[in-house]
């Protein structure tokens, strides 16, 4: 243990309880930035911190990009209420000698809007999209004699726009991630720090601070038992006191059924409190799903609960 764990812990403490509020964006644009990209994420709570061999871990964390055994693509598309819809599309490769690469692209469409007169009469109509393009690199640091496992570290630069009718924002924001896989090849930390950036175009005159995070997250397969379990703490740097950080967790899970099949299931109790009512929240924060992985090809489902 030791010096490999002590630094994930001891960075991730420091950053937590340090006071910066120009990093801590409890109230941020760009907030579609927070929202889960894959089918997998979702099912599972966002828990993709330390998913190995996925190209989509790399909006995650962009440390897992390294962890790919062969060249990926990846494609989503989601549907939320009415017409709102969102998607991605994702590739990475490693290039010998050099390290690992990777893209991405992730969009919300708000859909079509009619704009109206003091008489509501219609006079035209716009639409609103958010789109954040990033291109990603990871590498292997030649550690395992002195520390027993696998560290990774990458990076990710990003270009983010948002516009709304004739209107647009934009900013640039960097991601940086550290994962160590263990020796028993079972378990995983991993620690990563997403859109420390600045807008360079605004709405209005007043720049509005990016979305912000600081996610924590171990992950552990039970010897003898196809299940790969984790929780994640999804903001570490948000406003208030140590505890009330800690808050935003999420659990998760993920079952080998036999060769083909994947079973999920996950729990996001920043989502459970954000959609609190006075009547109840019901399931709100859960989340199930699947996959199915068949040759080099898997095909994946998630639900979020209301």
């Amino acid at each position: 243990m030791n010096l490999r764990i002590g630094f994930f812990i001891t960075i991730t403490f420091l950053l937590a309880i340090t006071p910066n509020h120009s990093f801590s964006s409890d109230n941020p644009t760009f907030r579609f930035l927070r929202s889960d990209v894959s089918a997998r994420a979702a099912s599972l709570g966002g828990g993709l911190l330390t998913t190995p061999n996925d190209i989509n871990a790399m909006f995650y964390n962009p440390a897992t990009l390294g962890t790919l055994n062969q060249p990926q693509a990846s494609f989503g598309f989601y549907q939320y209420i009415v017409d709102v819809s969102a998607g991605h599309a994702s590739y990475g490769q490693e290039i010998p000698d050099i390290g690992f690469i990777g893209g991405g692209i992730v969009f919300t469409n708000y859909g079509d809007f009619t704009t109206t007169d003091i008489n509501g009469i219609k006079l035209d109509q716009f639409s609103a999209l958010d789109l954040s393009i990033n291109g990603s690199f990871a590498t292997k640091l030649n550690l395992e004699p002195t520390v027993g496992g696998n560290v990774l570290i990458g990076g990710s630069l990003k270009y983010i726009s948002s516009s709304i009718a004739n209107y647009s924002s934009s900013a640039f924001a960097i991601d940086i991630g550290g994962l160590y896989q263990f020796s028993n090849q079972r378990t995983a930390i991993a620690l990563s720090i997403l859109n420390m950036g600045t807008q360079i175009s605004s709405y209005i005159s007043t720049k509005e601070p990016l979305p912000s995070l600081i996610k924590l997250s171990f992950s552990h397969r039970p010897e003898r038992l196809p299940v790969n379990l984790h929780i994640t703490f999804n903001h570490l740097n948000a406003d208030g006191n140590f505890s009330d950080k800690l808050q935003a967790f999420s659990l998760g899970g993920e079952f080998k059924v036999g060769q083909y099949l994947r079973l999920r299931f996950g729990y996001n109790n920043q989502r459970r409190q954000d959609l609190k009512i006075s009547s109840g929240v019901g399931l709100a924060g859960f989340s199930l799903g699947g996959g199915i992985v068949y040759n080099n090809y898997t095909f994946d489902y998630g639900n979020l609960m209301y």
